[in-house]
């Protein structure tokens, strides 16, 4: 098959993690995969099998399959005007779901990436969810009928490190990304709070310090804790990542984590925003060795179940059923 992805940029990001690991097995299943960004730059933090090309070049052929997933005017009518058999909107964030339900339609301003998403909700072909808890709220508040479609891990780039640990310390890590719904505030502040009691405690995080893809399960693996507050999502990429290096998680009980983050079994959780109860379950975590070796073993287990083998297989699926129906109609 010929399948087109159009994406805003190529940098590091967790979307853009997704829709590259989703083209290089396309490509190595034999797919003719083109991405389309503004500049057409070569991608430069990761491999890309897949042919990349300017986006304004997208006009210049018929598609046999587009998907896209970022909700804004510009890409929206790019969209609306290419010629393709088969349009896919990949839903990677609901953003204010409130406004999307048209609960307050007046506030649509106040976010073009709510508007946007709800009206790419409404005109793909096909609209799919990356998680479990956007496939269920896209049926139940927008009645639009959508495919599960949860990513995998790339267990060559996520897997435990061993590492050789200062016993008599406690390393904690977080993210640390700076975009307003990752929380990296409230975790500095538990982080704060934690060690004025603990002073054995050492903590950090990945951000800007440009470590390359090979070496982020290093990162990873040389902690004892990762802590992660983000306020929404679709997906919570370091969560996971974490848990497949083998490290305890404490993180918010949101919908981006309930595929694989539950209570006591695979992490600890706290309700968003709750400080003293992140401070607590941290803490739970600094005080059982066991607790924290117990944790790790079973996310561990629980991760496994997400194979990009498995992603593909039904990605192919999905886009087969529906060129089908297209061509019989």
């Amino acid at each position: 098959m010929q399948i087109s992805l159009l994406m805003p940029h190529l940098k590091v990001g967790g979307g853009n993690r997704r829709y590259l690991e989703i083209a290089n097995r396309l490509v190595k299943r034999g797919h003719q995969v083109e991405i389309y960004h503004p500049t057409g730059e070569q991608c430069a933090w990761t491999e890309c099998l897949a042919k990349i090309s300017p986006t304004l070049e997208i006009f210049q052929k018929e598609h046999e399959v587009l998907m896209n997933s970022y909700p804004v005017r510009d890409e929206f009518e790019i969209v609306r005007r290419v010629k393709a058999e088969l349009k896919l909107y990949y839903v990677l964030h609901l953003f204010e779901c409130e406004l999307m339900a048209g609960l307050h339609p007046t506030l649509y301003w106040r976010n073009e990436k709510t508007l946007y998403t709800k009206k790419s909700i409404k005109t793909a072909d096909v609209v799919l969810a990356n998680s479990t808890w956007q496939h269920n709220w896209i049926k139940e508040k927008l009645g639009v009928n959508n495919e599960l479609l949860i990513g995998g891990v790339n267990f060559e780039l996520f897997h435990p490190v061993p590492a050789a640990k200062d016993q008599t310390k406690i390393r904690l890590l977080y993210s640390g990304a700076t975009k307003g719904w990752k929380n990296s505030v409230f975790v500095e502040e538990a982080l704060k709070i934690i060690k004025s009691k603990y002073p054995n405690v050492e903590t950090a995080s990945y951000y800007d310090q440009n470590i390359p893809q090979e070496k982020l399960a290093r990162f990873y693996s040389s902690g004892d804790i990762f802590i992660d507050a983000q306020v929404y999502g679709g997906w919570n990429n370091p969560v996971v990542e974490a848990m497949a290096c083998g490290i305890p998680v404490v993180c918010s009980a949101i919908g981006s984590v309930q595929d694989f983050a539950f209570e006591g079994r695979t992490a600890l959780l706290f309700k968003l925003g709750d400080l003293p109860s992140c401070v607590s379950q941290i803490e739970k975590l600094i005080n059982s060795p066991e607790l924290r070796k117990t944790l790790s073993a079973n996310a561990l287990a629980e991760v496994k179940r997400f194979t990009w083998d498995d992603c593909i297989a039904k990605f192919e699926q999905i886009i087969k059923e529906n060129l089908n129906l297209k061509h019989a109609s």
